[in-house]
């Protein structure tokens, strides 16, 4: 079975997962993600074998497998966020992928899975499978929230309009003057702590920022609470043999960051933290939103931009799906911060329909993705 996963640190979690059932059922589990993963993977005397890939990586594998005769070995394909076969380049190489899948004569059984897709059943047509909806509404009760200029706004679904709050108001920090929470972050934070928080921030420059930020303004715990920070520190300097202070000290306040730069035994670390509730606020950056198991009480979304492209609905809607699981509490909250002028872009993230999924097989994807068939024979 090929398990195809967006991003390397979903692969690590779902293989970690997966390890005690690899071991109770004897079956084999492969990662293949990041510099991990052997081609052709290793022939096994019992057949039994789970691949755990990137959208890249699942597309290698194939290869391999179609290069060996061995694709028959491969019963099942089980692909997780399908949303992401509309993603650009990545889409391209994803709908590459299964449309190889597609082709065998006797091809695995393909499942897709996705809970933001608004064309269900035309991807159901090109994957030639039929569509099944599982679940109801949602278990936990998710209160959304605009903040436009210094006005917190409800966001009445049943209406279909923005109702006026309260007027937010900044923290001071009580450690460097100099810090000033213009967003209101730092307040927004500080109503729910202890409970945790995400802050989802445009860029890893802006994650880094924000928790510097959130590090001088909220206030002090505990002794008990400082002591398993403490220790946090020292199991991330004694994994990493080293630490920047500036990091350090946000982890001391129960703040850190979370992007692509932390190194995997920092992410590891800092995602068990948070999930104890040893950390309370992760800034970060967008791909959480659809990655690792990190649910937390309050979600905060700090532009309407993902670096330096503007936020799409069906982002939208996964970042605010990560305030109140099922399991951590009867209720969650979503703040979308943005500026009056954005108020268009502001009301058609929060009350506007999915966007439908696309190819992305242009003609240059298209190009490189028949060079690399020839290139496999």
């Amino acid at each position: 079975a090929l398990l195809i996963l967006p991003y390397v640190s979903l692969v690590e979690e779902k293989v970690r997962e997966l390890a005690e059932f690899a071991e109770h059922f004897s079956f084999g589990l492969e990662r293949y993600a990041g510099s991990r993963g052997r081609f052709p993977p290793r022939k096994r005397r019992n057949k039994r074998a789970v691949y755990v890939a990137t959208i890249e990586k699942a597309n290698s594998l194939f290869n391999s497998l179609y290069e060996e005769g061995r694709c028959s070995e491969v019963g099942l394909v089980v692909v997780d966020e399908l949303h992401m076969i509309g993603d650009g380049y990545r889409g391209a190489i994803l709908e590459t992928c299964l449309t190889k899948f597609l082709t065998l004569k006797s091809g695995p059984r393909i499942i897709g899975m996705t809970a933001t897709l608004n064309n269900h059943q035309e991807i159901a047509g090109f994957l030639k499978c039929s569509m099944e909806h599982v679940g109801g509404p949602r278990p936990v009760t998710l209160a959304e929230h605009v903040k436009m200029g210094d006005i917190i706004y409800s966001v009445d679904k049943t209406k279909g309009e923005l109702v006026s709050v309260r007027q937010s108001t900044p923290l001071s920090s009580p450690v460097n003057s100099n810090t000033f929470d213009k967003d209101c972050v730092a307040a927004l934070v500080q109503e729910v702590l202890p409970e945790r928080v995400l802050v989802f921030c445009p860029t890893k420059n802006s994650c880094e920022t924000t928790a510097r930020m959130l590090t001088n303004t909220l206030p002090g715990t505990g002794d008990e609470m400082k002591h398993k920070r403490t220790i946090l520190v020292d199991r991330i300097r004694a994994e990493t043999g080293h630490m920047d202070t500036a990091f350090s000290d946000m982890l001391s306040v129960g703040v850190s960051y979370h992007h692509s730069g932390l190194t995997g035994d920092e992410r590891v670390l800092v995602e068990e933290a948070f999930t104890t509730g040893v950390l309370s606020v992760l800034c970060c950056t967008s791909t959480l939103a659809a990655g690792v198991n990190l649910p937390a009480s309050r979600v905060i979304i700090r532009s309407v931009k993902i670096g330096t492209s503007i936020l799409t609905r069906t982002r939208y809607l996964q970042m605010v799906g990560r305030a109140g699981r099922t399991g951590l509490s009867s209720t969650g909250d979503s703040f979308l911060l943005g500026t009056v002028s954005e108020k268009k872009l502001l009301c058609e993230l929060v009350f506007g329909k999915i966007e439908d999924v696309r190819s992305c097989l242009d003609q240059e994807s298209l190009a490189l993705t028949l060079l690399h068939l020839i290139g496999s024979g």
